[in-house]
């Protein structure tokens, strides 16, 4: 059977049966239609809810190999800008004894063809199990995976452009031993990884920023008594998992965003068993997050399936400020290696109380935020010298504040980033001298809101990772600066009519690159090449989109390079 709700979780459709088996997984495409994966034991099975034509259905066979417990995730590439699915699932045989972790990539319209890569194998009388896979995706479309080999925690990593995965055997070391259920997830530019250590019968949570190339770990559950299994992990804030309760002595459902936060019980059934939380989170500015959680409940069969509401706080009269929301991205200055975000710096500061990345005239970021959120900026400015300094805050061109700090004394910036920077789903913050002997920015934090309830639909959560509400026109374009080929990504839920054409910065027509209709997701290329075929010089160009109907106009700047 499947279910799913609006994007507040409030208002759930009618159940859908979609056949037998067990251990589904769901996950939205970028056009918001759920896509389900199961499998009976025999047949692994993937169905897509195709808004005109209803559910579709295809089923997977491995000769003599059963499959078991899939985890699916979707990637939107750039060069083809089609939704690919990607299954994880255990493949196995007790006669001849065999098992493997294996990846099931395939595009959504075509599910049929489908690629399979091994990521972890083992056979023969001494064969290892491998079992329990989970998948995400960061923003830049590379899947993490966690998977039990043996009694230990495995991860691993496949980048878009490669097609082997990256291995890494123990990341947690002895605390990873003895252990089930990994989970992964992806928050921004966070990585973690939650699982039971079934030594001491608590659940620990692994973390890393996507630069980073080794992980930390805590025990967040702290209930040595009692045992603690089943975890997951939303929005790099909340875990979830069940945990004996007392005085009843029964299974519920708790969360912890912390080792030192008490333990909140959601389900409260006392004497009735609750298991196999999933949980996302609705985080707003100004507001408490919000926790959707649904759980299998009962003794015995048949079970039911539960979902509640909960307010993420720490009690009445609180207040938001109780509650650290992490930020959706991070920029770490002052490293000789460069955060992921940096774009220009001529020096860096790593031994300053506040580390800082340093420019002459300006130290320049960029970030990917995608549409239909609300984020925040929060910049740090700091500098050990003399006097008072100034440094401007520029984003796409658009001065948006000035910071002014004394010696020792770290300023902070916050402002909401207004809609229309981001509708290309990519920006750039300047901080430019204006005062001072260099511009000196210290660490960057965005962070990430969904609009309210009433308004645009934002969503998170562990198996919606990726996904974006397509409810109006927007542009993207990449690489940019670009050297061969631009690719031109647009899409519209309306029908219009466009135009897009190349100019030269004294407004000389270069290129026309498209025109026509377009009522969904399309992609052209420039080739950096004039009307007649030949290459143009490198230099600044502008992209220049026209709705023919209304005249409303995008404009894009790109730089074409020479290697």
């Amino acid at each position: 059977m499947c279910r799913y709700s609006d994007s507040g979780g409030e208002v759930w459709s009618l159940p859908d049966s979609l056949g037998e088996g067990g251990f589904p997984a769901i996950v939205l495409d970028s056009d918001d239609n759920p896509l389900v994966t199961w499998t009976d034991g025999d047949t692994l099975f993937f169905s897509r809810k195709n808004p005109e034509q209803g559910w579709e259905q295809t089923e997977y066979t491995f000769g003599s190999l059963q499959p078991s417990h899939p985890s699916i995730v979707v990637t939107t590439p750039e060069v083809t800008d089609i939704d690919s699915v990607h299954i994880l699932v255990r493949l196995s045989r007790s006669v001849r004894p065999y098992n493997t972790i294996n990846e099931l990539s395939f595009t959504v319209p075509n599910p049929q063809s489908y690629h399979s890569n091994t990521i972890d194998y083992s056979s023969g009388a001494n064969m290892i199990t491998l079992e329990f896979p989970s998948v995400a995706k960061d923003y830049e479309n590379t899947l993490h995976a966690s998977w039990m080999h043996a009694d230990t925690i495995f991860y691993g990593i496949r980048q878009e452009a490669e097609s082997n995965w990256d291995v890494w055997e123990e990341p947690f070391y002895y605390w990873g031993h003895n252990s089930a259920h990994p989970f992964v997830e992806i928050y921004g530019d966070s990585i973690f990884v939650v699982w039971q250590n079934e030594s001491d019968n608590e659940v620990y949570r692994g973390y890393r920023y996507l630069q980073d190339s080794l992980f930390s770990w805590e025990n967040l559950s702290q209930t040595s008594n009692t045992p603690s299994t089943y975890p997951v992990n939303t929005s790099g804030m909340v875990t979830t998992f069940v945990d004996r309760s007392s005085p009843f002595n029964a299974y519920d459902i708790f969360w912890k965003t912390s080792p030192d936060d008490p333990l909140h019980n959601i389900s409260n059934t006392r004497l009735v068993k609750s298991t196999f939380p999933h949980t996302s989170l609705w985080i707003r500015e100004q507001y408490l997050p919000v926790q959707y959680t649904v759980w299998l409940e009962g003794n015995t069969s048949p079970y039911e399936i539960k979902c509640k509401e909960s307010i993420i706080g720490y009690g009445p009269g609180k207040g938001r400020d109780s509650l650290s929301i992490p930020a959706y991205f991070t920029s770490i200055p002052g490293s000789e290696t460069p955060s992921l975000y940096l774009t220009k710096r001529d020096s860096f500061i790593s031994n300053w109380q506040v580390p800082v990345d340093i420019g002459n005239e300006e130290v320049t970021y960029k970030f990917p935020l995608e549409p239909d959120y609300k984020y925040k900026l929060k910049t740090i400015a700091y500098q050990e010298k003399e006097d008072k300094w100034k440094t401007k805050v520029v984003i796409d061109g658009e001065e948006i504040g000035e910071i002014e700090y004394k010696p020792y004394k770290p300023e902070t910036l916050e402002c909401m980033i207004p809609e229309s920077f981001y509708k290309d789903s990519l920006i750039e913050i300047t901080f430019k001298c204006d005062d001072g002997d260099f511009a000196a920015t210290g660490p960057i934090y965005i962070y990430r809101y969904e609009y309210g309830k009433e308004g645009k639909g934002g969503r998170s959560g562990p198996m919606l990772q990726g996904t974006v509400n397509r409810n109006k026109f927007s542009l993207s374009i990449s690489p940019n600066p670009f050297n061969r080929i631009l690719n031109v990504r647009f899409q519209s839920s309306k029908e219009q009519n466009l135009s897009i054409k190349v100019y030269d910065v004294t407004g000389r027509l270069v290129k026309d690159i498209y025109e026509g209709m377009i009522n969904g997701r399309k992609v052209v290329n420039w080739h950096g090449d004039n009307n007649s075929g030949r290459t143009v010089a490198q230099g600044i160009y502008f992209l220049r989109v026209v709705n023919t109907k209304s005249n409303k106009t995008f404009c894009k700047k790109v730089l074409k390079i020479s290697w």
